[in-house]
């Protein structure tokens, strides 16, 4: 696969691998000679949380209630993040986390392609709701407490499920339980 220029999404329960399998990703295509760009909802919208302001504040206590952003907010958020780090038609655009919800694949693919770029390759790791509760109490992170594990499992089924359907053949499914360099290993050859 030529990777210039191309869009990857890594989307799946809380706790499934994005961000580790973003990274492996990332350091596979950087090792072809690609520049990559790699962003991560989350770690974004966890930032902006701890600022002093009133949008600060309010994205705060949705996480901490382990509630998800109205739409509007999340694609602003996904736009804001994208617009100042990807620089060029060549670089290699990895998002973690998004989009969660079918309209937010549909403004990134609209962004995409108003930016001319090839369609997004959205990489599904799959994982079983009882692997990403126990994945979730154990990593500990302010934002993992039961309620809102609870809350974040319930969104996947109702707003995720949509965006996996939409995406159709595009979607790129793959195993999240198991050997984190055999996950990696399964989405190279997938690609």
């Amino acid at each position: 696969m030529d990777y210039t220029g191309a869009t990857f999404v890594f989307i799946g329960r809380s706790g499934c691998g994005k961000g580790t399998q973003a990274a492996l990703l990332q350091k596979y295509i950087e090792d072809k000679g690609c520049k990559v760009v790699r962003l991560g909802t989350g770690d974004f919208a966890r930032t902006r949380a701890q600022k002093d302001t009133l949008t600060g504040k309010w994205i705060k206590s949705i996480l901490d209630a382990g509630g998800f952003f109205p739409s509007w907010l999340a694609n602003g958020l996904i736009l804001e993040m994208i617009e100042p780090n990807l620089t060029s038609h060549e670089q290699v655009l990895l998002l973690d986390g998004s989009p969660r919800r079918l309209s937010e694949a549909q403004v990134l693919d609209a962004f995409m392609n108003n930016l001319n770029r090839p369609s997004v390759h959205p990489i599904y790791l799959d994982i079983s709701a009882e692997e990403s509760r126990r994945r979730l109490m154990a990593r500990g992170r302010g934002d993992d407490r039961a309620g809102a594990i609870t809350n974040r499992l319930a969104w996947f089924t109702t707003q995720v499920l949509p965006v996996l359907s939409y995406y159709g053949d595009r979607l790129i499914t793959v195993s999240g339980e198991g050997d984190v360099n055999a996950i990696n290993a399964k989405i190279i050859e997938s690609l």
